[in-house]
């Protein structure tokens, strides 16, 4: 009996734990773009770098931010509280 509440509770849990490192990823990738993306702009400024290659690194940032929100509607946790009006009509409609 007891081997059964472990091995249920292992059931239960693995898949929320396995959801929560590729948020966190995406959310540290997303400060180091921006991160960059400062560092960047200030040796533009100062005239080390190219105008074009802040160019590069904004559109970098901009795919890191796009990563962002891909990683959290793919592989977040979603939960009632968290859906809004439309997309709670659609996931009860389904």
């Amino acid at each position: 009996m007891r081997q059964l509440q472990v091995l249920s509770a292992l059931v239960f849990a693995l898949p929320a734990l396995a959801q929560s490192p590729a948020v966190d990823t995406a959310s540290q990738q997303l400060d180091l773009a921006s991160r960059e993306t400062d560092r960047i702009a200030s040796l533009v400024q100062a005239g080390a770098l190219p105008q074009i290659r802040l160019e590069q690194v904004r559109q970098q940032l901009a795919d890191a931010q796009d990563d962002a929100i891909l990683r959290r509607t793919l592989y977040g946790v979603a939960t009632a509280q968290s859906l809004s009006e439309s997309q709670a009509t659609m996931s009860s409609a389904c």
